[in-house]
C-alpha cells in the first residue's frame, strides 16, 4: 500500500488573510449593487476629470490646470469672483464659447444681473441660438430648475453635452426676503440664504461630475475699509459654502486701468485709451494644481475678451525660458527677443517654440504627478536595498 504523501500545513495567519482577503472583496462588491457608481478607483470615471476647456487665456489656463493648453476641468464647480468690473461675465461668455466649439452643444445660462447681452456674447465667439437665457430671482428657483435640468440630462445619458452658468452667486436673493416684504417686514436673513445657497452647491457637485457639465459661477466679493491689516482671500458673497464646495476658486483684481497704446487693443472712439484692465488672477482654491498661485498681466478687452498671450512673459522668467537682461530678453539658449512690447503679445513668437517649453515646464512643477518624484524614488529604492544587502 503507497504511503499516503503528508501534506504541508498552511500556517494559520495565511490561511486568515486569503479568507480575510476574499471576504473583503465580496464585501465591497456588495457597493457596486447598491451604488452603480461605485468602482475600483483605477476605473472610476467620476473621479477623473476627462476634459477640459480653455479660458482663451494661456496664463490663466496654467495657474488654473498646470497646463497653458488646458483650463475649466469639466464636470467640475468653477467660481470666478471679484469686485466690478473685473471682467468675471465676459470671462465665462468666453469659456462657453469655447465649449460651444469642443461640442457642448447647449449651455444654460441662469442670469440673476440680467448682465447677459446677446451681442457681446456673440462678438466673443458664443452661438447664441445655443444658449438658454434663464432670467432668475431667488436661490430656491435656481436649485430647482438646475438639478432638474440635470437630473434628466443624467437619466437621458447624456454627457459633455451641457454647460451651465450662474451669474451671479451674490446676487440671488432667499424666497424669505421676498416674503417679507410682501408681509411689509424688514427682518435680516438670518443666515437662511447662506443655507440654501450651501444645498444649491452641495446637489450641483454629484449631479455635474456625473453628466460632465462645467459649471461656471460668478460672485462679488466684499471689501472691509476698517481692516488694519487687509486679507488676501476676501470674502464672497453668499457666506463659506462656495468656497468649501467649488473645485476651482479664482479671484480676480484691477491692477491697471488703462492701456496706453491704443494701436495694439481694440477701443471706443470715446474711451479717452481706455479699453479694458489688467486683471491679476488668483487660485484661492484649486484640486487639479496646487492653490495659490496668480498670474499677473492679464489684459482683458472690454469688446475682445482676454487676450491669449498676456501674461506668459511672468511665468517664463520664472520657469527660465525667458531672462532678462537690462531692459531687454533673452532666450534660455541665448537668443536677444528685444523689448517686452515686441513680442509678449505676439502668436508669432509664442507659438514657435517658447510655448510648448513653458508648457512641459509648468506640467512638471505643477501636477500631482509621480513623475516629479521618479528620481527621487529610485534613490530611496537604491538606498533601501544597499541598507538590506548590509544588514544581511
Amino acid at each position: 500500500m503507497a504511503k499516503k504523501k503528508e501534506e504541508t500545513p498552511v500556517p494559520e495567519n495565511k490561511v486568515q488573510t486569503i479568507t480575510s482577503e476574499k471576504d473583503l472583496d465580496k464585501l465591497m462588491s456588495t457597493l457596486t449593487d447598491m451604488n452603480p457608481d461605485a468602482t475600483i478607483l483605477s476605473e472610476s470615471s467620476l473621479s477623473e476629470v476627462t476634459d477640459w476647456i480653455s479660458t482663451d487665456c494661456y496664463a490663466l489656463n496654467a495657474i488654473i490646470s498646470g497646463s497653458v493648453y488646458k483650463g475649466i476641468a469639466a464636470g467640475r464647480i468653477s467660481t470666478f469672483y471679484g469686485l466690478p468690473a473685473t471682467g468675471k461675465t465676459l470671462l465665462i461668455n468666453k469659456i462657453i464659447a469655447n465649449a460651444q466649439k469642443k461640442g457642448y452643444s447647449r449651455c444654460a445660462y441662469f442670469d440673476s444681473e440680467v448682465a447677459l447681452d446677446k451681442a457681446v456674447a456673440e462678438r466673443l465667439g458664443c452661438d447664441v441660438s445655443r444658449i438658454t437665457h434663464v432670467p432668475i430671482e431667488t436661490i430656491e428657483d435656481c436649485k430647482i430648475q438646475v438639478i432638474n435640468l440635470l437630473t434628466k440630462v443624467i437619466d437621458m445619458g447624456i454627457k459633455n453635452k451641457l454647460v451651465v452658468a450662474i451669474d451671479s452667486l451674490g446676487n440671488l436673493n432667499s424666497q424669505k426676503d421676498f416674503n417679507d416684504v410682501e408681509k411689509d417686514k424688514s427682518a435680516g436673513d438670518m443666515g437662511q440664504r447662506a443655507k440654501i445657497l450651501g444645498s444649491l452647491m452641495r446637489m450641483l457637485t454629484y449631479r455635474a461630475a456625473k453628466c460632465g457639465a462645467p459649471v461656471l459661477c460668478t460672485n462679488h466679493i466684499y471689501e472691509n475699509p476698517n481692516e488694519m491689516y487687509p486679507t488676501l482671500i476676501k470674502k464672497q458673497a453668499g457666506g463659506l459654502k462656495p468656497m468649501f464646495i467649488a473645485s476651482l476658486l479664482v479671484q480676480l483684481s484691477v491692477t491697471n486701468t488703462k492701456i496706453e497704446d491704443p494701436t495694439k487693443s481694440v477701443r471706443s472712439l470715446m474711451s479717452d485709451k481706455v479699453s479694458g484692465v489688467t486683471l491679476r488672477a488668483l487660485t484661492a482654491k484649486n484640486r487639479f494644481v496646487p492653490p495659490m498661485i496668480t498670474a499677473e498681466n492679464i489684459q482683458l478687452n472690454f469688446k475682445t475678451g482676454l487676450s491669449k498671450y498676456m501674461g506668459l512673459l511672468d511665468l517664463a522668467e520664472k520657469y527660465s525660458v525667458i531672462q532678462k537682461d537690462g531692459h531687454r530678453y533673452k532666450t534660455a539658449d541665448g537668443t536677444n527677443i528685444g523689448y517686452a512690447s515686441a513680442f509678449e503679445d505676439s502668436a508669432e513668437f509664442w507659438e514657435n517654440g517658447p510655448l510648448a517649453k513653458l508648457d512641459a515646464e509648468i506640467t512638471k512643477d505643477l501636477t500631482y504627478s509621480n513623475t516629479k518624484y521618479e528620481s527621487l524614488k529610485k534613490e530611496l529604492d537604491q538606498l533601501e536595498e544597499t541598507a538590506t544587502i548590509e544588514e544581511k
